[in-house]
């Protein structure tokens, strides 16, 4: 009986401490992820034979083709993993195949080079030579000064994703309560016979993202990219969440929603309902990105994704209560989002130089490579691309 009775509380001892153990190797294991620290090591550089300051349109390579675009020349040039240019496109004008100077996105897709502007969707193949075109009406006009604000992402074959140029609050009644749900900061558009989905394929502000605690937070527009599982993931500026959305039966819904903290992020300031009563006010660009910010979101062939966010840190010379983005003494840094959570951050970017790093300048290269844009400040006859790695600190 006694050796019973002893035998019994061994077993819930030797159970106890297996327990106890397991989860304490747990919590080591999580706290140890949580902690992660990440570098960017530099591993290659490539020239590249392009005269006149380009950006990347894309966020990625496709089929190891790469576009970029200078504003100062409107041109377009596709460029492979080499550096090698092999392909120099500019087509502003009127009539078959000429575009509009007014380019809302372009990018690579099945071989070809898709580029859309104010009025139509302009297909061409690899060597220049105009396919076809197709008519569509926009909902928004807008323009971005010769820049191109946005890579052009297929969610399907023949549906367009696209960030409207500008969004804001529209309308505020008597009682200061926003009208949220008329806004709108994605559309869909299908390539095929240019109708843009408007009730279905659009996406609305998470009334969240921009009515908090009294403040709002306007006029600005979303993050996208799409994952290796064809889903649409979205984040604003000012927000620490990200969204991911699916297309079922024609409509995109919010699958996903994960919540996260960023190193160094800094709470974004809204501006006060009074200044925006009945109509926009006209501080209202200057209100809206106050403090650190998302700048872009990338996701890898691992279904990883890199969150590039600026800190905010104020201008030293800036009263508190200033209004503008506080820019002057930001730092660049990095997140990345694993298997639903944030296993890193505060990771420094590469400026390589600049003194404002353009978000434009960096573009995945794949193979959990980065590259970098750098212009020669010299001979300013071509221009550099810096490849780097980016690997957990051991």
């Amino acid at each position: 009986m006694n050796i019973g009775y002893k035998s019994k509380n061994y077993f819930f001892l030797i159970l106890f401490c297996l327990t106890t153990c397991i989860i304490a190797c747990n919590s080591d294991s999580k706290q140890q992820e949580q902690s992660l620290k990440y570098e960017f090591v530099l591993v290659d550089s490539i020239q590249i034979n392009i005269p006149i300051e380009p950006h990347f349109v894309e966020q990625k390579p496709s089929n190891d083709k790469v576009l970029l675009f200078s504003r100062f020349n409107s041109t377009f040039y596709i460029i492979d993993k080499q550096g090698n240019v092999l392909l120099t496109h500019n087509r502003i004008g009127e009539g078959p195949g000429y575009y509009n100077r007014s380019i809302y996105q372009a990018g690579l897709q099945n071989e070809q080079l898709i580029i859309q502007d104010l009025k139509k969707v302009y297909t061409y193949s690899l060597d220049g030579q105009f396919v076809k075109d197709q008519s569509y009406q926009p909902t928004h006009y807008y323009t971005s000064n010769g820049n191109i604000q946005n890579g052009l992402k297929f969610l399907q074959d023949s549906l367009i994703i696209y960030r409207l140029g500008t969004t804001g609050v529209v309308n505020f009644y008597p009682n200061k309560a926003a009208t949220m749900d008329t806004i709108k900061t994605v559309e869909i558009l299908n390539a095929n016979n240019g109708q843009i989905y408007d009730s279905l394929l659009a996406i609305r502000f998470e009334e969240e993202s921009i009515y908090k605690q009294g403040l709002i937070y306007p006029t600005f527009l979303p993050l996208i990219d799409l994952s290796i599982k064809n889903t649409l993931l979205l984040a604003y500026p000012n927000e620490e969440r990200l969204y991911e959305y699916t297309l079922r039966n024609n409509q995109l819904e919010v699958t996903t929603m994960l919540d996260f903290k960023l190193d160094e992020f800094k709470m974004s300031r809204g501006t006060k309902e009074e200044d925006l009563i009945q109509r926009p006010s006209p501080n209202l660009n200057r209100n809206a990105m106050l403090n650190s910010i998302i700048r872009a979101i990338f996701t890898t062939e691992n279904d990883e994704v890199l969150i590039i966010y600026s800190t905010g840190i104020p201008d030293k010379y800036a009263s508190e209560e200033a209004l503008g983005d506080y820019t002057k003494e930001s730092k660049l840094l990095g997140g990345i989002i694993k298997d639903g959570k944030l296993i890193s951050s505060g990771i420094s970017i590469p400026n390589n130089g600049f003194e404002y790093m353009n978000i434009q300048q960096l573009i995945y290269w794949g193979d959990n490579q980065w590259a970098f844009l750098q212009g020669n400040e010299i001979e300013r006859d071509y221009y550099r691309l810096y490849i780097y790695e980016l690997l957990p600190v051991l």
